[in-house]
Formats: structure tokens, sequence, C-alpha cells
């Protein structure tokens, strides 16, 4: 797996995956920074999660 990997640099601002995207077969490893998920709903765009270096999924 580790040979499969490469470095992937965002900006802020950048989207990394859209809500509602058929094909999503990329897997992100955060190490450094952080990016955070939104998602749209009836509420409209609210933030559900922030992932850092080391965050766990709860």
């Amino acid at each position: 797996v580790a040979q499969r990997l490469h470095l992937v640099r965002f900006l802020p601002g950048d989207v990394i995956i859209r809500q509602g995207e058929e094909e999503a077969f990329d897997f992100f490893i955060v190490d450094s920074g952080r990016c955070s998920a939104h998602v749209q709903d009836a509420e409209g765009l609210r933030e559900v999660r922030e992932y850092s270096p080391g965050s766990e999924r709860s």
C-alpha cells in the first residue's frame, strides 16, 4: 500500500471530495494542517467533522 501513496497538497478553500460524487476512489491521510467535512441538507451547508494529523474517527 505504501508504494501507492503520493503527496497531494491542497490550498485553503479547495474542495477535496464533493458530496454526491458517484466515483470517489481516493483515500486521504492528513499529514499536516487540517480539513473539514461539510454536508448540504435542509438546514443548509454545515460542518460535521474536522480532520487533522492523528485524528481518529469517533
